[in-house]
């Protein structure tokens, strides 16, 4: 990373105090932790203001699940901590400070979340990015520490996200969205030891820990469950640094045999696009109206559109090609539809028998449904595809409503 950017990143930490509502939230806790004495709670008092990472990881944890006896137990392993020995320990002021704004950013994240203004998958890129600490994404939050416009901020981060799949792959940043909680507390960890990992250390574990490596977490656990003394994190940051130059061959090599793999499937990938367009072109697809669908599917390497050329390389039979494509095309215009309405469930407050009524509206070609689906297909507009679906489903009730009336009389 070059000196002005790393730079930036500093400015960026040392910008942020401790916030003060965030101070008060503590203290109203602590009050409710019984057997404190006065000591007690001036001890924990001054950890605070240390940026003390366990403390402020318990009061992180309690605000997302709520587990006071969990709480509880924390704070009074917290208290028995000799400060005589905690001031010896490796992490600095300024570490425990990131860590602190980490907790922060990521409890407003799922606030937003709760809110249903940002998904769970938004949530997964956006913490990702924060650990790799995007310089667009630590200004956007900059910005928001004082303005507390969340408008303004969400927008910013639409920007920021569009932006990841402009210049990322795709299956990068939809390998994101798939994380585990185990996946994401690796890199929670690997974020918090940064500033002591070298950029190729640090690119290793994080490939190591995609591959579904439990190694950072259990080292880490380690160290918690067993009660080691600090400075054993110095030593776990070597045994880290370690066990990246390790395995850093066997990445090596794992990545070679990848692009060779790679090399091999791109060669048939372009052969069967080139299929695809001459078939196109030729005007053979007739019942294929949305070209990009097919496209999109063939990019993503969706399983089924892979099967229709399995078969068509096998047979031969191009008839039979173009008709298992259609049928393919068809179920993921249809399908592709579900997925966006059941994504915005909560937020169109409507149920899954709703949902499974529009996918069958669908499936008839009903016109109240076609109109807003051929929209969408044409402009890519999801806020006004789902703002046409009550509608869709009011009309429907009136209709049915009118129908049952002229049976009665």
């Amino acid at each position: 990373m070059d000196p002005i950017t790393l730079s930036m990143i500093d400015k960026f930490y040392e910008s942020h105090d401790i916030d003060s509502r965030n101070y008060h939230e503590f203290k109203a806790l602590i009050a409710q932790v019984s057997g404190l004495t006065s000591e007690d709670v001036a001890k924990l008092e001054t950890l605070y203001y240390q940026y003390y990472y366990d403390l402020f990881d318990a009061l992180h944890a309690y605000f997302n699940n709520k587990n006071f006896v969990q709480f509880e137990e924390r704070i009074r392993n917290i208290v028995n901590i000799d400060l005589d020995e905690l001031s010896s320990g490796p992490a600095s002021p300024g570490e425990k400070r990131r860590m602190v704004i980490y907790h922060s950013f990521h409890a407003l994240l799922n606030n937003l979340k709760k809110q249903r203004r940002i998904t769970e998958k938004q949530n997964k890129l956006y913490m990702y990015l924060y650990t790799e600490e995007d310089v667009s994404l630590l200004a956007a939050y900059e910005v928001y520490q004082f303005t507390k416009d969340e408008n303004e901020f969400i927008d910013t981060l639409l920007l920021i996200e569009q932006f990841q799949y402009f210049e990322n792959d795709t299956k990068f940043l939809n390998d994101i969205s798939e994380f585990t909680e185990t996946v994401q507390e690796q890199f929670k960890i690997i974020y918090a030891h940064k500033r002591y990992l070298d950029l190729a250390t640090r690119t290793t574990l994080e490939k190591i820990i995609r591959a579904g490596d439990k190694t950072v977490l259990s080292s880490i656990n380690n160290i918690e469950t067993k009660k080691l003394p600090l400075k054993s994190k110095s030593e776990f940051v070597q045994k880290l640094d370690q066990f990246a130059r390790d395995k850093a061959e066997i990445v090596r090599n794992y990545e070679l045999q990848l692009s060779q793999k790679k090399s091999q499937i791109n060669t048939i990938s372009n052969q069967r696009r080139n299929i695809l367009e001459n078939y196109y072109e030729g005007r053979m697809l007739k019942e294929i109206k949305h070209m990009d669908l097919v496209f999109e599917m063939f990019d993503e390497e969706n399983i089924l559109i892979q099967s229709v050329f399995q078969i068509y390389e096998y047979n031969r039979d191009r008839q039979d090609f173009i008709e298992n494509l259609t049928l393919l095309y068809k179920y993921y215009y249809r399908i592709k539809i579900v997925k966006i309405i059941r994504e915005h469930k909560d937020e169109l407050d409507i149920t899954d028998t709703m949902i499974d009524f529009i996918n069958n509206l669908i499936k008839v070609k009903d016109n109240a449904i076609m109109g807003p689906v051929e929209l969408y297909y044409s402009t890519k507009d999801v806020k006004e595809l789902l703002e046409s679906i009550p509608l869709v489903l009011n009309s429907k009730r009136k209709r049915r409503a009118s129908n049952d009336l002229k049976i009665m009389t």
